[in-house]
């Protein structure tokens, strides 16, 4: 994070005093130390924890500062400012490394007419069509823009944007105003959060779609949660703009009604990657996990992955299983330890490591 972006977040930490109410300040700061399992083990910094169920497929070392000013007038129109200030890690373990930092997100919205209509513009933080799923998918999260959102009902959303980053090369003679710039989408909630559903389309060739059943104590079966969610990029020249395949389908049932347990199963399918050759390949990777919480201080953890390519000259299967135990020093603050343990090393090294994460 550069001197002029910290100047600014310490500006408006100072300034922020005036408008206490509606102010927050959050994020969170995870570390961590992993070493390899060789003959020449090899360190790195860049993992807090391994796997990929219980660290939410983000495994990488990160920290985060999320400053928010959320108000709502007597009309009953909401507005505020959202700014995310990240360390994102690099591929060096040294110490230098922590140098590597942005702006992930740095949005200002308006509601009007009683939040029927919505206005958002900036680094946009997609709050209304993203998928609820495991991964999250988006066609407008972290795009450089405008939206607009219309709520004609309680638990529906209807978005509409126009974004530069396709066509930036960072040139403002480049940004052209064409069909890559506009995106739109719809979501909707039942009042009960019981169902989810939303799908969204970027005129820069990607589709997002997602499918949520969340079960509470009020609605449904307590605990159970089954979703299905898909992102699949059309266009084959802003591919690696979008994403490292051109598309992934997701799926993931977990239940948790029994005190202190966890069951979750993840899986994967991944078709005609733009890092294979050729066009027609398939990648199926499945994640059985569980974790018991014996007490306030100890959460025992496992989960394994086994990927399996189906393509011409593909490499053979493999599987990890990852081991972990949390010991927990506050409800904000958790140690852990870890270990990897997979079957081609050649493919995945296998590795063990102790990571701490501190909410605020």
């Amino acid at each position: 994070m550069n001197k002029k972006t910290t100047a600014a977040a310490a500006a408006l930490l100072i300034s922020a005093a005036a408008f206490a109410d509606g102010f927050t300040v959050s994020g969170y700061l995870r570390a961590g130390l992993s070493s390899t399992f060789e003959e020449k083990p090899v360190l790195n910094t860049n993992t807090w924890l391994g796997g990929i169920y219980f660290n939410g497929d983000s495994a990488k070392t990160r920290g985060r500062v999320n400053i928010a000013w959320d108000g709502k007038n007597d009309a009953g129109n909401s507005y505020g400012a959202f700014l995310r200030l990240e360390y994102t890690g690099a591929d060096e373990a040294a110490s230098e490394s922590w140098g590597y930092g942005g702006v992930s997100y740095a949005q200002a919205y308006a509601g009007l007419f009683g939040n029927v209509v919505t206005v958002a513009a900036g680094k946009l933080k997609d709050n209304w069509i993203a998928s609820s799923g495991f991964e999250a998918y988006s066609v407008l999260d972290k795009k450089s823009g405008a939206a607009i959102t219309i709520t004609p009902l309680a638990g529906l959303n209807l978005t509409g944007a126009a974004i530069i980053d396709p066509t930036y090369d960072g040139t403002p003679s480049s940004i052209e105003l064409n069909g890559n710039t506009f995106l739109g989408g719809a979501k909707y909630t039942t009042g009960d959060k019981l169902f989810t559903a939303a799908a969204s389309f970027a005129g820069y060739g990607t589709f997002v779609g997602n499918v949520v059943y969340s079960g509470t104590k009020d609605a449904g079966v307590k605990g159970l949660l089954v979703s299905a969610e898909t992102t699949i990029d059309t266009h084959k020249d802003t591919a690696d703009f979008v994403q490292k395949q051109r598309a992934v389908i997701d799926e993931q049932v977990q239940y948790t009604g029994i005190d202190q347990w966890t069951f979750g199963v993840l899986a994967f399918q991944y078709l005609d990657k733009t890092s294979v050759d050729g066009d027609s390949d398939f990648t199926l990777a499945i994640t059985p996990a569980v974790a018991y919480q014996l007490n306030s201080f100890i959460k025992f953890s496992v989960e394994g992955t086994i990927n399996v390519p189906v393509y011409d000259d593909a490499p053979k299967s493999y599987a990890t299983i990852v081991p972990a135990v949390t010991l927990i020093s506050d409800k904000m603050a958790n140690v852990y330890v870890w270990t990897s343990i997979s079957t081609d090393q050649d493919q995945a090294k296998s590795c063990a490591g102790v990571g701490v994460k501190r909410d605020f």
